[in-house]
Order: structure tokens, then C-alpha cells, then sequence
């Protein structure tokens, strides 16, 4: 199981601060307890809180924060991995995203769920929040750092280091190593470019950034164009900080 930390304090005094009226003072709340929290605002101001919960089987938590709110609302739940004896998450976070009006997306990854091997599901809502679609297996890799979703395909950009897996269903299983080969590598992360077939895999290297762009041939976007190597652009360095 993850080891246990206090949750969410800090993090969820930014989220009312970013979802609360200026002339308002913020109110900080704890959503819960575990760790591996982050957090997505959407369109309507509606805050939406992740983290791992530390059990015999992990859970994933979820927090709806009303805009100016101090407080989860009544639609905050947890989410649960397939049924394991003892499920266990793995990467550094849950993440969640909300691509469009009404729509909240949360990827995580699991161990034991079932099986030894990392995996990555997903848990989609259309109603902003109020349910949640079971869990659905989208990938191989364990989340180690920021992903991004595209939401027309329903696919993700996942990163775990100088490893890329574009993600959906059925699950993929192939990966790519987009970084740099030396073991140095931290913060990785991927973005999409809005209005565009493009995204980004970017990573630091000690003293270096390096980055990667994908340009999409074909109208649309799919997990197998993203882990087609020969869509990415090669290694490129930011200038120098």
C-alpha cells in the first residue's frame, strides 16, 4: 500500500482560492486522507480533487467543490480499482482532468488489480461529477509524472519518465521512450496543443529540458499515431535558464 500522509490541506486551500470571488476570503478544508492528490477546475468553476487513499485495497478519492465552496458537496465519493484482494496504487499521483462542460476524467494506476504488472485505468463522468463509469483499463505504464487527455478520441498522453504511452480502450501495451536514455530524468510530462493535432513530451534532464513534438498525419488522433515513433519529432533542448 502507498505510505500514509496527511492530505489535501494545502492543496485544497488552493483550490478555493482558485474557485472562490476575489472580494471572498478562502476557507481551507481537508477532503481526506492518503496522498498522490491533484486537482482540475472546470468551465462552470466546479473544483474536482483526486488523491490515493493507504487501505488493504487503495481507492481513489474524489472531492466536487461548488465554486466558492468550503467543502466537498454530496456528489464527492470514492472510486474503486477492479476487484483485487489487495489492490495497491502506483505512480507518483492520481490525475484528473475536465476536457469539456459537464465532463471529469480520472486516470490512475494500480498494481494487483488483478495481476502484478502496472496498468492505468480510467473512470470517465458526463454529468460532472455525479457518477462515474466503472473502471476501464487504458494502459501499461505507471503515471510518473503530468499526463494530458484529448478529449474528441478519448485518449490519454501518459508519461512514467522518458516513457510515453498514449492510452485508451482496449488497453495499449505499447510504449515509447521519448527521453533521453540516461537515468537521469524528472518531471516529465506531455501536453496537446488546443485546436490542433499536435502535443508535447517535455522532461528534465539536471541541467537541461528536453522535448519532443508529435504531429499527427492524419486527421484525428489515436493511441497508435501517438506510439508510432515516426510521428515525434526528435530530442530538442530548451535554451539555456
Amino acid at each position: 500500500m502507498r505510505v500514509s500522509t496527511p492530505l489535501l490541506a494545502l492543496m485544497a486551500i488552493g483550490a478555493v482560492v482558485a474557485l472562490a470571488p476575489a472580494a471572498q476570503a478562502a476557507t481551507p478544508f481537508t477532503a481526506g486522507t492518503g496522498g498522490g492528490q491533484d486537482l482540475a477546475v472546470g468551465s462552470d468553476g466546479t473544483g474536482h480533487v483526486v488523491w490515493l487513499t493507504d487501505e488493504a485495497a487503495d481507492r481513489i478519492g474524489y472531492c466536487r467543490v461548488p465554486a466558492g465552496g468550503a467543502a466537498c458537496d454530496s456528489e464527492s465519493t470514492f472510486l474503486t480499482f477492479p476487484p483485487a484482494p489487495s489492490a495497491s496504487s502506483s505512480g507518483d499521483h492520481a490525475q484528473v482532468f475536465t476536457p469539456a462542460a459537464d465532463k471529469v476524467v480520472i486516470l490512475a494506476s494500480c498494481t494487483q488489480c488483478p495481476g502484478s504488472a502496472n496498468r492505468t485505468y480510467r473512470f470517465i463522468s458526463t454529468n460532472n461529477g455525479v457518477d462515474f463509469s466503472a473502471a476501464v483499463e487504458v494502459g501499461s505504464i505507471r503515471l510518473n509524472g503530468q499526463a494530458a487527455y484529448m478529449n474528441t478520441d478519448d485518449v490519454a498522453l501518459s508519461v512514467s519518465g522518458r516513457i510515453f504511452q498514449g492510452q485508451d480502450n482496449p488497453a495499449s501495451a505499447t510504449d515509447l521512450t521519448l527521453g533521453v536514455t540516461a537515468s537521469s530524468v524528472y518531471d516529465a510530462s506531455a501536453a496537446t496543443v488546443p485546436a490542433s493535432t499536435k502535443a508535447v513530451y517535455a522532461v528534465n534532464d539536471l541541467d537541461t529540458v528536453r522535448y519532443r513534438v508529435f504531429s499527427d498525419p492524419v486527421p484525428g488522433t489515436s493511441a497508435a499515431d501517438l506510439n508510432n515513433v515516426a510521428n515525434w519529432g526528435g530530442n530538442q533542448l530548451l535554451s539555456a535558464a
